[in-house]
């Protein structure tokens, strides 16, 4: 992972988000 990219990727942005909101239903909400 490359954090300089990652600041300035939107796909980057949108898999963070993606990941969240699997956290976020793993953990029952």
């Amino acid at each position: 992972m490359e954090t300089t990219e990652a600041t300035t990727s939107p796909n980057s942005f949108a898999q963070s988000a993606l990941l969240a909101y699997a956290a976020g239903i793993s953990e029952g909400r």
